[in-house]
C-alpha cells in the first residue's frame, strides 16, 4: 500500500480514518488527479505528488499539523521530513589546496566533510558558517563569495530534505586545531586526493564546482 502525500502551498490533502486525519492511499478514490514526484525517505512507503486543480484548495495548514492532535503518525513524520534543513559551509583554499575535516559525531560521522553545519535560528548562513570553523576547528574565517546550492532528497542515512550553501572562505585568525568532539581529523588536500576520499554526494558537488581554482 503507498501513502499519497499530496502538498500544494503549504497545504495538505489529509482524509479522516478512523477517528484520524490521514494520507490517501493509493487505492482510495482522490476527486483530483495528482503527479507523483518523490519517494520518501520512510518505513512506509510514501510518495510526495503535487495536485493538479483549477483554483487553490482550502486543505490542512502544514504548519497546523505539528499542533494537532488528530493526526496520523505516518503524516507527522513525513511533513517533518519535508521541511528544509539549511547547511553553510566553509571552503576554505591555500596553495591549491581545500581543507576537510572528518567529523566525529552526527549523520556525517566518520566521513570526509566541509567546515559547517546546520544554520541556527536567527542565523545567517555565512554567520552558521563561521560559527562552524570556530566550533570545530578554533579559526575565524571570512567569507568571500557563495559558490552555489545544492540540494538532496531523503536517501540513505540522511532523513530530511536539505538544501547546503558552501561559501569560499579564508582564513584570518587563529591555527587550525581541531576540536575533538566534532572534529577527528583536518587535512589540506588536492582535488584529486579528495576526490579519492571523499564519498558525500554534497562535497562531491562543490569540489566540481571548485576544482578550477585548485
Amino acid at each position: 500500500m503507498t501513502y499519497l502525500y499530496i502538498e500544494t502551498d503549504g497545504e495538505v490533502y489529509l482524509v479522516e480514518k478512523n477517528g484520524k486525519l490521514t494520507f490517501p492511499t493509493s487505492e482510495d478514490p482522490i476527486p483530483f488527479k495528482i503527479k507523483k514526484r518523490f519517494g520518501m525517505n520512510m518505513k512506509e512507503d510514501v510518495v510526495y505528488c503535487k495536485p493538479i486543480l483549477d483554483s487553490h484548495p482550502s486543505w490542512t495548514y502544514k504548519d497546523n499539523i505539528p499542533k494537532m492532535d488528530n493526526v496520523d503518525k505516518i503524516v507527522r513524520e513525513a511533513v517533518n521530513m519535508s521541511l528544509v534543513r539549511h547547511i553553510s559551509s566553509a571552503i576554505i583554499i591555500k596553495d591549491k589546496k581545500v581543507l576537510i575535516l572528518k567529523s566525529n559525531r552526527g549523520m556525517t560521522k566518520g566521513c570526509w566533510h566541509w567546515p559547517g553545519g546546520f544554520i541556527d535560528y536567527g542565523s545567517s548562513p555565512e554567520e552558521s558558517a563561521i560559527r562552524e570553523c570556530m566550533e570545530e576547528l578554533q579559526v575565524k574565517v571570512k567569507i568571500k563569495e557563495l559558490i552555489g546550492i545544492y540540494t538532496r532528497l531523503p536517501k540513505e542515512q540522511y532523513h530530511h530534505y536539505a538544501i547546503f550553501m558552501p561559501y569560499l572562505a579564508e582564513i584570518i585568525e587563529g591555527e587550525i586545531t581541531p576540536q575533538l568532539e566534532e572534529v577527528v581529523e583536518a587535512r589540506w588536500v588536492t582535488v584529486d586526493e579528495a576526490f579519492k576520499i571523499v564519498k558525500n554526494d554534497y562535497v562531491i558537488w562543490t569540489l566540481n564546482q571548485i576544482k578550477h581554482l585548485l
